[in-house]
């Protein structure tokens, strides 16, 4: 049995390991997202403020600001739920924390009594051979 549970921590810390890895994807995706996110609006604003400067006026590129607008609204999207999915990957990793954590509490209880128990024997044979050598016939006067 003290395998069986040294086993099954070390495939929590694999599983743990896996859910660390999945929510470091997530961070990393939401970076981006973020990073472009704010970028396309840098962009939107700067090429609406230039717009007025220009012949024709803000009309001539009325499309262009709606697929930026289009763009914006489905990089928003993606955040959101990127953002959920990230927070699903921290639960889970939490949960897989404390399901490790109790699985090597376990294994550290039964490594204790299974310290415990050989202390005892090892008392209990020295205690039964200085029975022994207690014992009349037995000892140095013999």
């Amino acid at each position: 049995m003290p395998r069986a549970l040294e086993l099954l921590v070390r495939l929590e810390k694999h599983a743990l390991e896996e859910r660390r890895l999945a929510l470091r994807t997530h961070d990393v995706a939401l970076e981006a997202l973020r990073s472009e996110l704010a970028g396309l609006q840098d962009v939107f604003v700067t090429e609406h403020a230039a717009v007025w400067g220009l012949p024709g006026g803000p009309g001539r590129l009325t499309g262009h600001a709606g697929t930026i607008l289009a763009r914006l609204r489905r990089l928003q999207s993606d955040e959101a739920s990127t953002a959920s999915a990230r927070e699903q990957a921290l639960t889970a990793l939490q949960e897989q924390l404390l399901r490790q954590k109790t699985l090597e509490l376990a294994a550290l209880g039964q490594r204790t009594r299974a310290q415990a128990a050989l202390c005892r024997r090892a008392q209990a044979a020295a205690d039964e051979a200085g029975a022994v050598r207690a014992a009349p016939g037995h000892g140095p006067s013999a």
